[in-house]
């Protein structure tokens, strides 16, 4: 949740445990749906901001393990006021796995 009084804005996203991780959406183009990097993410003055499957989401690149059910992970949140806040992330049902060439 952004508790300011100014809108912010996610600009990255990193984690200990990957290489890299990036900030998707799905959205459809031309009749299809299609998943896309996003830049930012904005959060409005006192406003929350989900990430869920089929929406707005992360994708983690080159874990070096797969995080199971009831186990937690660290994720640093980069926004452009805010500036770095650590979340501690919960698994609570394990996503699905895309090898990307």
């Amino acid at each position: 949740k952004n508790n300011s009084t100014k809108d912010d804005y996610l600009i990255t996203v990193s984690s200990p445990i990957a290489d890299k991780v990036e900030i998707h959406m799905h959205a459809m183009q031309d009749g299809m749906m299609i998943m896309k990097k996003i830049n930012q993410v904005k959060i409005g003055s006192m406003k929350t901001k989900n990430f869920e499957p089929g929406g707005l989401h992360l994708m983690i690149f080159n874990p070096q393990y797969l995080p199971k059910k009831g186990e937690r992970f660290p994720l640093e949140l980069n926004f452009k006021y805010a500036g770095k806040v650590t979340v501690d992330v919960a698994i609570e049902k394990q996503g699905h796995v895309h090898n990307h060439h």
